[in-house]
């Protein structure tokens, strides 16, 4: 069996239905097609065949199949040279990639890798052929990039139950063991969100790995194929030595497993006493009972002490507290996030970006925009109005530190900015429907900016 380079340039042929030839393989795993073999006669019945995008970019490996005839010759590719004939194999396609929504074999891969690049990637035709140590270590990356795909086009949906079932049910095969321990999921979700509504989230990790219950910003239980991992606070543990419990804790970075609780440092810093119990899931039905109360002294710990990130809200999985409460016939709560008028952090991030653009940049950002950029609302318990960054950086440059109102000098220097410091004003504010446009924003002094709200 010998490996053959096929070429695909759609400058000369627009192939319009390739995302129709990709579903078809995932249909019916083949795609069946003939295509051009240049020149080349030696191409055989059971042959490798691999077909790569040139002309314009993106260029590389983008499909491959196996060759299910010998070449013959038909009607030429190109209508306008209908009055030749082409040399064809008939090809059963296996894999194509999309260019320009999948990610293919890129030809900057294929002219430095080690190997590959003892093959000259930009043929004049189609039907060259590939040295068997080349087509071997192609094969390689060309798998391994499948594999890759495969598993990306496989994460989680966190908005569905059916994903959540499906994890779960990977996780912890057993029915009665998934039913015990996702009830004591279930019960200290409850717990915490009497506590605090708005300080906790349940997340269902994108690549199916575990499941995690967070408080705070702490992680509380997390469920993994084997084991799970729940966090208590020593003192209410009532018992120091278990042969089917691990402690798990940290000395800086390093993380501690003992199996005596006395000689495990604590596990989180913010957490005082704090200790992990990793728990096999072969003893953790009758282990559990006994971590309940010490889990519950943790949660009324951090969930008081420390804070949710904004991330962490938007990693929750509504799908998995509804999977909960379809599977346990109660009611497992989703957290209840109110919304403020900044999440300071990345906010504060988001601007140190926008503010090293130049002015030609900022007004490109907002020409270029895919609408007149209006405010946008997120209805959590409250609206939020999500300003445009650009917009409010523009407005501020082109006021060049002077108050747009009383025109005098800003009244100090921004510490974490060093500029002038000048707030932006909506005209029309944004709740009365104005637009989060230049038009409608001015910047102004702060005196100048409580006037326009109270004055």
């Amino acid at each position: 069996m010998a490996t053959y380079l096929l070429i695909w340039n759609p400058e000369y042929y627009p192939w319009d239905d390739i995302a129709d030839a990709a579903q078809e393989i995932k249909r019916k795993r083949v795609f069946s097609w003939g295509w051009s073999t240049g020149s080349r006669k030696s191409i055989q019945k059971g042959d490798r065949l691999f077909l790569i995008r040139l002309g314009k970019a993106p260029k590389g490996i983008m499909a491959s199949g196996w060759a299910t005839s010998d070449v013959y010759p038909d009607t030429h590719w190109n209508n306008s040279q209908t009055q030749k004939e082409a040399l064809y194999v008939d090809i059963d396609f296996d894999r194509i990639l999309v260019p320009g929504i999948d990610r293919i074999i890129n030809i900057d891969l294929l002219e430095n890798h080690p190997v590959l690049k003892k093959k000259y990637w930009h043929p004049r035709g189609s039907g060259s052929e590939i040295p068997d140590d080349v087509a071997n270590e192609l094969e390689e990356i060309w798998k391994c990039d499948k594999d890759n795909n495969r598993n990306k086009s496989k994460t989680i949906d966190r908005e569905n139950v059916q994903s959540a079932q499906e994890i779960a049910e990977k996780l912890l095969p057993d029915a009665k063991l998934r039913k015990n321990i996702l009830h004591f999921l279930s019960n200290a979700i409850c717990y915490a969100n009497e506590l605090r509504a708005d300080n906790w989230n349940i997340n269902l990790d994108k690549n199916g790995k575990f499941i995690r219950f967070n408080v705070g910003q702490e992680y509380c239980i997390t469920i993994y194929k084997k084991y799970s991992l729940v966090l208590v606070l020593k003192e209410v543990l009532n018992f120091t030595e278990a042969a089917s419990v691990k402690f798990q804790g940290h000395q800086g970075k390093k993380k501690i497993i003992s199996s005596n609780l006395r000689e495990t440092p604590d596990c989180l810093a913010k957490v005082p006493d704090s200790v992990g119990c990793l728990v096999s899931h072969e003893h953790i039905v009758n282990i559990l009972p006994s971590l309940e109360e010490a889990n519950r002294r943790f949660i009324d710990y951090a969930i008081r002490n420390t804070k949710i990130t904004p991330l962490m809200r938007r990693t929750h999985s509504p799908g998995l507290t509804a999977y909960l409460s379809q599977v346990l016939s109660s009611r497992t709560p989703d957290p209840v996030y109110t919304a403020i008028d900044d999440d300071y952090r990345e906010q504060e991030q988001m601007e140190k970006e926008v503010r090293k653009l130049s002015i030609h940049d900022l007004e490109e950002k907002i020409k270029n925009a895919n609408r007149c950029i209006e405010s946008s609302r997120l209805s959590v318990t409250v609206l939020k109005f999500e300003r445009n960054l650009y917009i409010a950086e523009y407005t501020k440059r082109k006021a060049n530190g002077i108050c747009c109102d009383c025109k005098q000098h800003a009244p100090f220097i921004s510490k974490s900015t060093n500029e002038p410091f000048l707030e932006t004003h909506h005209i029309v504010p944004l709740a009365q429907g104005g637009a989060d446009t230049i038009e409608n924003t001015v910047a102004l002094c702060p005196n100048c900016h409580r006037k326009r709200h109270h004055g």
